[in-house]
């Protein structure tokens, strides 16, 4: 018996391959393996079900490769897991993103048309000045102080006033002077001229008449002649003619 016993383990240690032997007729035919007496070789499957409706053929090899294929990559799941994590935590803010698409959907028109608005001015972005010169920049020239002297023309008693430089002028008194009607008037302008008397005095300036002093034109007496004496006269344009206010300084 004992001796029964041990020619049969030698027979499936010999038996348990799934591959065939020369040596061993029995090789490939033992189903029977355990974790002492594995299976040496390739194990081969043709999975199917009862009724063999379907037919998947696969080996251990292809598992082995699967398998190291799995492992190499498992390294990667914690990664997975923590993204995984990370969203769902955030999951439930998706309502909310859909909500604000809700909400802001029924104004995309309005968003279009913004842009379209924008989009026609923008040409104008980097001109800044083409957009300043729409208002009327007078005023803010005369604040910054870059006052201008006025002369008149050599030969004559005629002062001219551009007013598309010259916000804030100065004119010197040395003589009768006439000053003409300005030229570039901007509607909603501010501009002043400062007159001062030479240490002689006693000359006058006539207005041409475009310019208003309550309600009068041509006032030729207007400023002080007093010698060294200042007067101060603040326009207003409408665009057709110069509103003044007039103040007299003395040293």
């Amino acid at each position: 018996m004992a001796g029964t016993f041990k020619f049969h383990s030698k027979l499936h240690r010999d038996s348990h391959h799934t591959v065939a032997a020369s040596n061993s007729p029995d090789a490939a035919l033992d189903p029977i393996a355990s974790q002492q007496l594995p299976f040496a070789g390739i194990f081969y499957n043709n999975i199917t079900d009862s009724v063999r409706s379907f037919s998947i053929q696969t080996n251990s090899l292809q598992w082995w490769a699967t398998y190291n294929t799995v492992f190499s990559l498992s390294s990667n799941w914690n990664n997975t897991y923590t993204l995984y994590s990370t969203v769902n935590s955030l999951s439930n803010n998706w309502n909310d993103g859909y909500s604000g698409y809700v909400s802001f959907k029924p104004n995309s028109a309005s968003f279009i048309a913004v842009y379209t608005t924008v989009r026609t001015y923008s040409a104008e972005w980097n001109t800044p000045f083409i957009m300043y010169v729409h208002e009327p920049q007078e005023y803010t020239a005369s604040k910054t102080f870059s006052g201008t002297n006025l002369t008149f023309v050599p030969g004559t008693s005629s002062v001219f006033w551009d007013l598309s430089g010259n916000q804030s002028t100065f004119l010197t008194m040395d003589r009768d002077l006439g000053i003409v009607n300005p030229t570039n008037m901007r509607r909603g302008g501010h501009y002043t001229l400062t007159c001062t008397q030479n240490v002689v005095g006693n000359w006058d300036l006539k207005f041409g008449t475009s310019y208003r002093f309550n309600g009068t034109t041509n006032q030729q007496f207007i400023i002080d002649t007093t010698p060294r004496s200042r007067t101060v006269i603040t326009f207003v344009c409408d665009g057709m003619l110069m509103y003044g206010d007039v103040t007299k300084f003395n040293e």
